[in-house]
């Protein structure tokens, strides 16, 4: 049987409509990686203002659900959250791809040494993330003070307080 199209054409036609697709349905802003520059579909990040998730995995480890770490982004570039044991604020920016945390303060409560293990992992990756997008409709950080990737998944917004 003769082919008319190569595959590399049905793989890179995939991968933009898959992007396009996770771009078009999330509520963060961003772009579709250009067909056939990444394998896993990912989607670039513009703005992850007004954003909340929840960490379930750091440095490619999986965290427990009991856990339940919590990172949230406002729209004037602070970012804050729940490490696991301690609570955690700063200020944020996105830059060429990656993400930056400057001026993390966190609270100092003494926890499990393997949770504290985790919850110090996870604020290094805040702090240097060199690159973040989304795949699957959870934002992935990588950075080269862990290795591995850091996975989250979106939280349902904020309940509005009613007076």
């Amino acid at each position: 049987m003769k082919r008319i199209f190569s595959s590399t054409f049905w793989g890179s036609a995939a991968l933009f409509s898959a992007g396009a697709l996770l771009a078009g349905c999330s509520g963060l802003q961003g772009t579709a990686a250009a067909p056939g520059a990444a394998l896993d579909a990912s989607v670039a990040i513009s703005s992850l203002a007004g954003t909340r998730w929840q960490v379930t995995r750091v440095a490619d480890q999986p965290v427990p659900a009991a856990i339940n770490p919590t990172v949230q982004f406002d729209d004037r570039g602070q970012v804050f959250g729940s490490a696991g044991c301690n609570q955690f604020s700063g200020a944020y920016q996105l830059e060429n791809g990656g993400l930056r945390v400057e001026r993390l303060a966190t609270t100092r409560k003494l926890c499990f040494p393997a949770l504290m293990y985790q919850e110090e992992a996870l604020l290094r990756v805040l702090r240097g993330a060199e690159r973040v997008y989304l795949q699957d409709d959870a934002l992935i950080l990588e950075s080269a003070r862990e290795r591995g990737r850091s996975r989250m998944i979106p939280l349902p917004e904020a309940p509005v307080p009613r007076s």
